[in-house]
């Protein structure tokens, strides 16, 4: 596997919005807000049909900071706790990588297309508690392909 960069960092908050203003003092950087559904970003790191102990996850609102680097997650119902959530991965070949992570037992949760950006999450009970989220994309940045045409 091949890994071009690391993306971004993601921190479970219980309070997006106070989290946010800390940061924000904190390191003088101004979050973007957006809100993303069940399908898209499961708690767990399952989703309810592939795992019907997974929590009833209704929502999942992200910030994330101008440069994509640093996200915030607050998920409803609320994390039950607060800390280091997940870290992004550009990979060259993501099917490459997903294999090689498989062959080595780590088990794969989420396999999914958002605009130009493909993302695979691994299990985090597999990785010390710590999801780790592999991306391949063509554009400018993560986020920018997030928000292109899907290739069809």
């Amino acid at each position: 596997m091949k890994i071009e960069r690391m993306e971004v960092v993601g921190i479970d908050v219980q309070d997006i919005d106070k989290a946010a203003r800390l940061f924000e003092d904190l390191l003088g950087i101004k979050f973007r807000h957006c809100r993303f559904g069940i399908d898209v970003m499961p708690q767990s790191g399952a989703t309810q049909a592939d795992d019907p102990a997974a929590p009833d996850i209704n929502s999942v609102r992200l910030a994330i900071d101008p440069t994509g680097y640093l996200e915030l997650v607050q998920t409803s119902p609320a994390s039950v706790r607060e800390g280091f959530r997940n870290m992004h991965f550009k990979v060259t070949d993501i099917e490459e990588a997903k294999a090689e992570l498989k062959a080595k037992g780590i088990r794969l949760i989420a396999d999914s297309h958002i605009g130009g950006l493909r993302e695979a999450i691994f299990h985090p009970e597999d990785l010390h508690g710590i999801r780790l989220c592999l991306v391949q994309y063509d554009a400018d940045s993560m986020i920018d392909a997030i928000y292109q045409k899907p290739a069809s």
